[in-house]
């Protein structure tokens, strides 16, 4: 989770030992760097909050209270940015004075509405969201090296794509086991509405990892085809 390159001599000397069927991508090995940038609360993950050893570990709570479906709802983009986010991400709690941009729609609103990019508090969270983007791309591109080296051995991929059950969204994340069994009890249309609300955005999260896996597969096709044409 902190050096790329380990991961990648691991994950290629795996595959020469072992010669699985499928190719499975480092995806769930995530760059550690980044939740140290952000002070990621949601998970322990090797070396903050569990040993070096072992794998990460979810940390459940109700980071959505059940009086707040309502603005999930009404603003779910909002609502991660405004709320959510200063919940998880210790470094973005000034994400909490956020404008609401959908409302910026006059010119007179125009000013009003980005003065709060202007503070030293929330100009702070921009920086160090960059200094984590930037450590994401590094992650990344290793990655994209790595699924490329080994796919073109011609390895298939194990899956073409992610998204998730719209139960398992407000669950696992937002309201924690606990909250979401009395919420089903308790609060049952808001929940439901709540997972109809979120459908639309776990269906764009399906397709365009479905699509970018696709996209790869081809021109790892093209590259094999190229360098067998050139053995030939």
């Amino acid at each position: 989770m902190y050096d790329y390159g380990e991961l990648a001599r691991i994950w290629e000397k795996y595959y020469s030992d072992f010669a699985p069927d499928t190719y499975t991508a480092t995806t769930n090995l995530v760059p550690g760097k980044v939740f140290d940038i952000l002070d990621f609360t949601l998970y322990q993950w090797p070396g903050h909050g569990v040993s070096k050893e072992r794998t990460y570990q979810f940390i459940e709570g109700d980071y959505l209270k059940a009086e707040e479906y309502q603005d999930l709802i009404d603003d779910p983009s909002g609502y991660f940015l405004r709320v959510y986010f200063p919940r998880i991400f210790g470094t973005l709690k000034p994400f909490e004075r956020m404008p609401i941009l959908p409302l910026i729609h006059e010119i007179v609103l125009v000013p009003p509405g980005i003065i709060p990019f202007g503070t030293s508090e929330i100009q702070r969270a921009l920086h160090i969201i960059m200094d984590a983007a930037s450590e994401a791309t590094r992650w990344a591109h290793r990655v994209r090296a790595l699924n490329g080296s080994i796919m073109g051995k011609g390895y298939p991929t194990f899956s073409g794509g992610f998204s998730k059950a719209l139960f398992d969204v407000v669950g696992d994340s937002l309201r924690g086991t606990r909250g979401v069994m009395m919420d089903i009890y308790r609060h049952p249309d808001e929940l439901l509405e709540a997972c109809e609300r979120l459908t639309p955005f776990m269906v764009r999260a399906g397709v365009a990892t479905g699509k970018g896996r696709n996209l790869i597969c081809r021109l790892l096709t093209m590259q094999m085809r190229i360098r067998n044409r050139g053995t030939n």
